[in-house]
């Protein structure tokens, strides 16, 4: 998992391209080819552009400390090396790290990130096989909201009960974390 530090934030035009991609892929046979197309989020030609670590980064809008991390754990590879031996970067490299971070942003786990990556380099996407991706994802986030809103209940009471009480006196939440603890 990463860290907090590791993990940087989304701007919120990839969140909305993602949409964007899903929908498309939902409703035809998604290539590989298009997701990079979809997914350019510049108008320049760059297929011949190499990037260092520092640069991918930069560009990528994440920290080099998450790249390293991607790498560590196979989710990402140097396109080589330069004349320097410094590993280098593809304008494909970006591309895939921003499929991370798109998925990432949308509550795929990096094992699941893993898988997509997998499906997606076969060049071809098919729904029915990231639907029960989707869905496992999909059912993980409405238990988390069903318990997030039952933790929001019990503090919404304890609360009031703070605010029935007098300011001065033995607080009844305290003594009903007691009480939890018998």
């Amino acid at each position: 998992m990463l860290s907090q530090d590791e993990v940087p934030v989304l701007p919120s035009e990839l969140a909305a391209l993602l949409v964007t991609t899903f929908e498309l892929s939902c409703s035809t046979l998604l290539t590989r080819s298009s997701v990079l197309k979809l997914l350019a989020v510049t108008g320049q030609d760059m297929v011949d552009k190499h990037y260092n670590i520092g640069q991918l980064a930069r560009v990528a809008r994440v920290p080099v400390s998450t790249l390293r991390y991607y790498e560590r754990v196979g989710l990402l590879a140097p396109a080589g090396r330069a004349h320097n031996n410094y590993r280098f970067y593809t304008q494909d490299t970006l591309q895939i790290v921003r499929f991370i971070r798109t998925a990432q942003a949308t509550g795929f786990t990096l094992e699941d990130v893993r898988t997509l990556l997998t499906l997606w380099h076969g060049q071809s996407v098919l729904c029915k096989d990231v639907q029960p991706l989707v869905a496992k994802r999909l059912a993980e986030v409405t238990q988390r909201l069903q318990d997030m809103q039952h933790i929001l209940r019990i503090l919404t009471s304890m609360l009031a009960m703070c605010h029935a009480q007098e300011q001065n006196a033995p607080c009844p939440v305290i003594d009903k974390l007691t009480e939890a603890l018998a």
